[in-house]
């Protein structure tokens, strides 16, 4: 009963039958996959990259210094036309993601260079739609999540972001790789001005908006994610979960549970693995979230009580093994 809409990257699959559409959206104004595929990649013959209003292509290889703006303006409208029925809008911007196009009235704006540029016009985005659910009249029943799919592209320097104190970034499952900011507004019911430091995931999303939605717990299919409005709405909350992490090729490279992290294997963006790629290693997050510390040998049962919990996850993908992306042909 829900109104869809998906205004940015898609990158799920870009054959027919595979597009936002095809999958429950009802509108769907972005790229099929990362604004870079035109750029980066030579071994292979890209076509100009494709700007789609639903199923038809209506630009190649479009003026990205517009695409911020004109996927902020799709949202508004789309939250005006909709405002007096159930809708779920997803805006994954294609950018900060490289290359960075900041819109004529951002660029040379921010003193960190054209990714400042950038990020100072998503804020401006974030505005945007807040305020449009504000004068549609309904913040109040809405929730507004924003935050981002991984870590700083580090290797690309300053047009890449910074992780700041954490390790590594984008592409790793080091803390500065896969730890990034959520910020949840939610008027009246999310507390202003709060600041969580509670284990979440973007694997809590589904849980979370089927139960929002109305509908029954999803229980065809097991979940990592779990329902996080007790937690957005400051109730009790149990912290020591636990949360598996996969690689970008699905290897399970370790488990969270509460503030320690187990890595039975490691990667980096830069080439030089830290630790010197030994595993397993053990970090408690809480008093080291840069993981300089393996703590190993000094916590043995705790090391022992993850070890378990890992292999039990690991047997439950043999049930169930995890989803394995497909060759895509480009269009």
């Amino acid at each position: 009963g829900y109104a869809t809409a998906l205004f940015g990257k898609w990158h799920l699959g870009c054959n027919p039958g595979q597009l936002p559409l095809d999958h429950g959206f009802d509108e769907f104004f972005g790229f099929p996959y990362s604004n870079d595929m035109l750029h980066t990649i030579k071994s292979r013959d890209y076509p100009k990259i494709p700007l789609y209003d639903g199923k038809q292509v209506i630009e190649r290889d479009p003026d990205q210094t517009t695409l911020t703006r004109r996927i902020t303006e799709r949202a508004v409208d789309f939250i005006h036309r909709k405002k007096n029925e159930p809708f779920f809008l997803y805006i994954p911007h294609p950018m900060p993601h490289l290359p960075l196009h900041p819109g004529k009235d951002f660029a040379g704006r921010s003193p960190r260079g054209t990714y400042g540029d950038v990020i100072e016009e998503l804020d401006w985005s974030a505005g945007e739609v807040t305020r449009a659910l504000t004068k549609a009249g309904v913040a109040e029943n809405t929730l507004f999540f924003f935050t981002s799919d991984n870590g700083p592209w580090i290797i690309k320097n300053e047009r890449g972001g910074s992780s700041g104190p954490l390790l590594d970034g984008k592409g790793s499952t080091w803390e500065g790789g896969i730890r990034v900011p959520g910020i949840a507004w939610w008027p009246q019911t999310i507390e202003a001005g709060q600041t969580c430091r509670a284990l979440a995931s973007t694997l809590d999303f589904l849980p979370t908006f089927t139960a929002l939605a109305g509908r029954p717990p999803i229980e065809d299919r097991p979940l990592d994610g779990r329902d996080l409005q007790p937690l957005l709405k400051g109730q009790e909350w149990e912290d020591a979960r636990l949360l598996p992490i996969h690689g970008l090729s699905n290897e399970v490279h370790g488990i969270r549970m509460g503030p320690w992290k187990l890595l039975v294997k490691t990667n980096s963006q830069t080439g030089k693995v830290p630790h010197e790629g030994r595993t397993p290693l053990l970090f408690q997050l809480e008093q080291d979230p840069g993981e300089r510390f393996d703590r190993s040998e000094s916590e043995p049962r705790v090391l022992q009580r993850m070890q378990r919990a890992l292999e039990a996850h690991r047997k439950s993908l043999e049930k169930n093994p995890p989803f394995q992306e497909d060759s895509q042909a480009w269009p």
